[in-house]
């Protein structure tokens, strides 16, 4: 039976990428009978998807596919999770809602002290307002970065676009304490595509002092 739940479960995602929300869909997520979910399930307002994509964010589910909408998602700062497998559908775009990122180290989408998590978006894109952040009311600041990886284990990033960020289209590093299992594990390789205008480098990364050899690549060259 529980096979079957998951069967019909994942036959409604495929149908459901649309605006209004799926409370349904979503107490399945949360009773553990659902194991993939769409984030339109939980809403999407045109004007502000923060909340909605917030809590399919930090639902528990374990592969979220964001869905290709109307329009971007447009949000402020969110937080990701462990244990996740992210998709952005092909034309699906997050969108830094204008007038925020006010905090010199607002980043659009965070993940801090995570394990094990994949990101997937093959012509997808995680986009800023680099435009906005260079002129008051903003402070300078090249902390405003696409996509912030801090302390985390088991990270794998394919295909997505990160683009108009006010510091770097991804950053990754170490903060505190890196989860327990050693060091900031950084996986045999990174794939980023077209991190295009991006404020300072494209890509920032800084290894903790105990770290082994890893591999990075970007726009199909590898460095």
């Amino acid at each position: 039976m529980k096979k079957i739940i998951l069967t019909l479960c994942a036959l409604a995602g495929a149908f459901t990428a649309s605006a209004e929300a799926r409370p349904d869909l979503v107490a399945q997520v949360r009773a553990g009978t659902c194991k993939e979910a769409r984030a339109s399930w939980w809403g999407f307002d045109p004007a502000d998807s923060t909340a909605p994509l917030q809590a399919a964010l930090t639902s528990g589910v374990a592969r979220l596919v964001v869905d290709k909408m109307p329009s971007p998602w447009i949000v402020t700062p969110l937080k990701g999770a462990s244990n996740l497998e992210l998709v952005l559908e092909p034309g699906a775009e997050i969108l830094a809602k204008s007038g925020e990122f006010r905090s010199k180290g607002a980043c659009l989408l965070s993940f801090l002290c995570c394990t094990n998590v994949h990101i997937v978006g093959y012509g997808a894109a995680l986009r800023m307002r680099h435009e906005d952040y260079m002129k008051p009311p903003y402070e300078k600041s090249e902390w405003r970065h696409a996509l912030s990886i801090l302390s985390c284990r088991n990270v794998c990033i394919e295909g997505l676009t990160l683009a108009d960020s006010g510091g770097d289209g991804i950053y990754l590093g170490c903060r505190g304490a890196v989860p327990r299992g050693g060091q900031m594990g950084l996986p045999p390789l990174f794939s980023f595509r077209q991190m295009a205008g991006n404020h300072y480098t494209k890509s920032s990364i800084l290894p903790p002092k105990s770290h082994f050899p890893f591999l990075v690549g970007i726009n199909g060259a590898l460095g």
